[in-house]
């Protein structure tokens, strides 16, 4: 564009707008990309890499990025993906700080839709990386041969500084965290680090244990799954290795030699494969992670319960152990909930009425809560702090929505049911969720890209979650209280569709012919739209008679069912051949509300044939009651939480909110898991 030495006012505008939008079109944008590697690649240590947002559409553009992972996908025995996510922080990093001073300005700016594009990237990277089983290409125990600056090393050190306690606000510069594995960080820094901490006079009880259990999870991210070990057996023998020599240059190091000296011991003797050593490392893992937690209560003591306990979920209220009831441990459980309808100020109407609510769903299932010993639980909704000072529970902000949703533990449905109430509160006890996610996760779209959406998922997320029984409240809570009711259970045998006359085998063109296109001689219906030319009187006359005889034919089959079923001994579980066995659960509530369940179980008890239904009960018993709404792992998690009575739980629960990259998620499931996850179900509950 060519502006005048002297325009006029007009041509000034013209000329300013020109260079504004031409500035508006694209933005570039820089971000470090930094990889540490043990491995010799060819893909680049560290370098710069420039981008370009077009700001209509977001869309990005770079010939760094896409040269750098062209060169990672050259590596297809390695995984960069720590080294991809890494460098999309700081990307997203520089691309709010480039025009936006709030997270709210950013949202729906091109910059907020060039981040999602890098997010999508970075997954995408992920997930194909994840398939072809690469592994890190960073060996634990070995010198980077990307030498960490004076910065990051002051940033390391207070990594580990911070978790005792002890903080420095002028380091700012983040390491990798990798580099706390670095060889040269583990044999020259980190003892000099450990002495010092532990002279200091600021050392908080638990530091060196949350040290500990900082390089437990490094050690199990670094731990390769049996699908990499099949695909790259000697990076496995190596990487086990590695992992080892680490456990033992951490167990001798004093301050870390009580944690560490045990396993290290096991480990030598034994010489486990990579899936032991990860077993090993897990077991150790979860012992710390419940020491550090642990809340135990004498008769007569309170405590306020708040933060993550082990299970991933953060719980928010007051614990006081009460007198024996009945010679048995006695617990009460307090909520602090303040209801809010969603974009609106604190009503104190609404509040009371979900408040209400609320109650009357608790007060359902009180005498239901309980221990395997027969303890004794029982939960009360407070909105003001009645207990001492230091024991009152954190507050818990519940918004009631405008619509319809799926509800969690921070929003509820206006019009949510009791089982869905009882099962939110219980999250905020600091149960997780044991149900298969069904809905939200990646959607593959058409064209074979990814969207991220809430129903409908292609691959749905939380992948590594370890599901509980049907009847668990954190499962599916309409069959856990159904699962604590009375009522009966009822054993039908029903006849099959062939058994009266379904699927009999007619010939196309017969009894569905002339149903289809008038002359066709073809069966089946017509389709939708198509008109239907009027039967003559000889197809009327044909079609009738085909009726008439399906008809007969089918009360023969009817009757001979009912001849079969009334056959049938009464108090028997065997169905006959030709029919086939129902076990349905009716309970009383049920019974009295639903006029169907009435009509159903007054046959049952009768043992009558039921001629629409073509079935009949054979056995009406009590139906069997679990005595407590809640698994013994899920009452230990309320009343002890956080202690190593509860280790296998905390171990499986804390997987309920990973989705791995399997799934385009960032996850890593668990190596070390307690066996008891593995086979899911109740197992893990016990």
């Amino acid at each position: 564009m060519i502006c005048l030495s002297k325009p006029s006012k007009i041509l000034i505008l013209v000329c300013w707008l020109a260079v504004f939008n031409a500035h508006a079109a694209e933005i570039e944008i820089s971000a470090p990309w930094q990889c540490d590697q043990t491995y010799e690649t060819v893909v680049p240590l560290s370098s710069t890499i420039k981008i370009k947002i077009d700001t209509d559409s977001g869309k990005i553009s770079s010939a760094d990025l896409d040269n750098i992972l062209s060169q990672a996908n050259q590596e297809v025995r390695l995984d960069f993906f720590d080294c991809v996510q890494a460098f999309a922080e700081k990307a997203t990093d520089a691309l709010m700080s480039s025009t936006y001073a709030r997270v709210s300005e950013f949202e729906n700016s091109a910059e907020q839709k060039a981040a999602s594009y890098i997010e999508k990237m970075t997954a995408e990277y992920g997930a194909k990386s994840f398939r072809r089983a690469a592994v890190s290409p960073f060996e634990p125990g070995e010198a980077s041969r990307l030498a960490s600056t004076e910065d990051e090393k002051q940033w390391l050190e207070h990594e580990i500084s911070f978790l005792c306690g002890q903080t420095n606000p002028g380091i700012k510069r983040r390491a990798p965290r990798t580099k706390l594995l670095d060889g040269r960080f583990i044999s020259e820094n980190l003892p000099k680090l450990i002495t010092q901490i532990k002279t200091s006079k600021s050392m908080q009880p638990g530091c060196l244990r949350s040290i500990a259990t900082t390089y437990l999870d490094l050690l199990l991210d670094a731990g390769l799954a049996p699908n990499q070990c099949d695909s790259n057996p000697e990076i496995c023998r190596k990487r086990n290795q590695s992992i080892q020599k680490v456990v033992s240059s951490l167990a001798a190091i004093d301050g870390l030699t009580p944690f560490f000296s045990k396993t290290d011991a096991a480990i030598s003797s034994c010489q486990p494969d990579i899936q032991g050593t990860n077993q090993a490392l897990g077991d150790l893992l979860a012992s710390l992670e419940t020491l550090k937690a642990c809340v135990a209560l004498k008769p007569d003591e309170s405590a306020a319960v708040y933060g993550d306990r082990g299970s991933g979920v953060s719980s928010r209220y007051s614990l006081s152990r009460l007198q024996p009831v009945n010679g048995k441990p006695t617990y009460r459980a307090t909520l602090n909930v303040k209801f809010v309808r969603e974009g609106a100020e604190f009503d104190e109407g609404i509040h009371q009425y979900y408040a209400e609510k609320a109650n009357r769903c608790l007060s359902s299932v009180q005498d239901k809560l309980r221990g395997p010993g027969g303890e004794v639980l029982s939960i009360q909704l407070s909105d003001d702090a009645t207990l001492r000072e230091g024991v009152a529970p954190q507050k818990n902000v519940i918004r009631i929505a405008k619509d319809e949703m799926r509800d969690n533990s921070g929003k509820w449905s206006p019009n949510s049911d009791c089982p869905t109430i009882t099962h939110e509160l219980f999250h905020l006890l600091g149960l997780t969720d044991e149900y298969e996610e069904r809905s939200s996760g990646v959607h593959i779209e058409a064209d074979g890209s990814i969207k991220w959406v809430e129903k409908d998922a292609t691959l749905p997320k939380y992948d590594c979650r370890i599901f509980g029984p049907k009847d668990s409240l954190m499962a599916s809570q309409w069959d856990a209280i159904k699962s604590v009711l009375p009522g009966k259970t009822i054993t039908t045998c029903q006849c099959t569709n062939a058994t009266i006359g379904m699927g009999m085998g007619f010939p196309s063109g017969g009894y569905g012919g002339v149903v289809g296109v008038a002359g066709s001689g073809m069966g089946g219906m017509a389709p939708v739209g198509a008109v239907v030319p009027a039967l003559t009187e000889e197809q009327k006359k044909k079609f009738e008679e085909q009726m008439a005889e399906l008809t007969k034919r089918m009360e023969e089959e009817k009757g001979k069912c009912l001849k079969l079923l009334e056959s049938i001994p009464v108090n028997t579980d065997r169905c006959p051949s030709g029919t086939t066995k129902t076990v349905q659960d009716i309970t009383f509530s049920d019974w009295e509300s639903n006029k169907l369940y009435r009509d159903q179980m007054e046959k049952a008890e009768k043992h009558e044939a039921d001629p629409m239904l073509m079935a009949r009960s054979i056995r009406v018993a009590p139906k069997a009651m679990r005595e407590s709404l809640l698994y013994p792992a899920q009452f230990r998690a309320i009343t002890e939480p956080g202690c190593s009575s509860n280790r296998v739980y905390y171990s499986c629960a804390k997987e309920a909110y990973k989705t791995s990259r399997a799934v385009y998620g960032s996850d890593r499931c668990n190596k070390g898991l307690s066996k008891e996850c593995s086979r899911g179900g109740a197992a893990w509950l016990k």
